[in-house]
């Protein structure tokens, strides 16, 4: 078991003082299976009152509004986080995971991983390294990502 101090400073310092700032922040860390964040604060200045919720993807995110002249923003985010050691990647998954993977897809739940993005666009070379690599749905999910990690590492599988 690991235990972290993580201390995050984030500084905006304007040429010309700014009438508002709305500000998004998710730099709470996550508590999961393999981490647990034991404490967490936030601090801005100028002062201001700090809003939290949880966005769709369960980041605890912290929203704030400062209204008024300013020409500097500061914010201090501190966290104190215990970290076990992670589980071992198992090396295949249930025969259903490809349809448990699919049913996921077609109610939603990864939408936002699926459209097409402006910074990531298919490429010939991608296309030729799939077909080089063969990767075509098969065995299960976890098994062909254990190969095309091997293969493009230069291991056999």
């Amino acid at each position: 078991m690991n235990f972290f101090s993580i201390r995050h400073l984030t500084r905006f310092r304007y040429s010309n003082p700014v009438s508002e700032s709305i500000m998004e922040a998710r730099m709470h860390p996550r508590s999961d299976s393999n981490q647990h964040c034991l404490q967490f604060s936030l601090s801005v200045s100028p002062r201001c009152r700090v809003f939290t919720y949880r966005d769709h993807l369960g980041n605890n995110v912290q929203h704030f509004d400062i209204p008024g002249e300013h020409q500097q923003l500061v914010i201090v985010a501190e966290s104190l986080v215990e970290q076990q050691p992670l589980s071992d990647i198992p090396y295949f998954l249930a025969p259903e995971a490809w349809k448990a993977l699919d049913a996921g897809v077609a109610n939603g739940d990864y939408w936002e991983f699926l459209m097409p993005s402006e910074f990531a666009r298919p490429t010939d070379a991608l296309v030729e390294l799939a077909t080089e690599l063969g990767v075509v749905r098969r065995d299960d999910p976890m098994m062909l990502l254990h190969e095309i990690n091997s293969r493009v590492g230069g291991t056999s599988a």
